[in-house]
């Protein structure tokens, strides 16, 4: 039988992609090297990327950071409304509470 060749993905699927690993770099770099050492030419290298690649997704580094923050944001939400279901309400809001403080934590670099 003949090797078949993997389904190519569409362009928003690449899009969307790009723009995941773009946003999980900005946040381990930060993370790691602190926001003024987490520059547009680190985060890129840690994201496989090019920086023209960066800008056609964020026009500005500012765009990148509020991007970032978002999707920090959306996955605190999913986290905590994961933890909110799992038992019942009160035993729910003690490990949300146990849970904001690593949730929340600000890089010490």
């Amino acid at each position: 039988m003949p090797d078949r060749e993997p389904e190519r993905r569409s362009q928003n699927e690449r899009t969307s992609a790009t723009i995941a690993r773009l946003l999980e770099a900005t946040m381990t770099a930060i993370v790691e090297l602190g926001y003024s050492r987490a520059t547009v030419r680190e985060i890129c290298a840690r994201a496989g990327g090019s920086q023209g690649g960066l800008f056609r997704h964020f026009p500005t580094r500012k765009d990148l950071l509020v991007a970032t923050l978002a999707e920090i944001h959306n996955r605190q939400i999913e986290a905590m409304t994961e933890v909110a279901w799992k038992a019942d309400p009160h035993a729910a809001i003690a490990r949300m509470r146990d849970h904001w403080p690593t949730a929340t934590a600000t890089p010490t670099t």
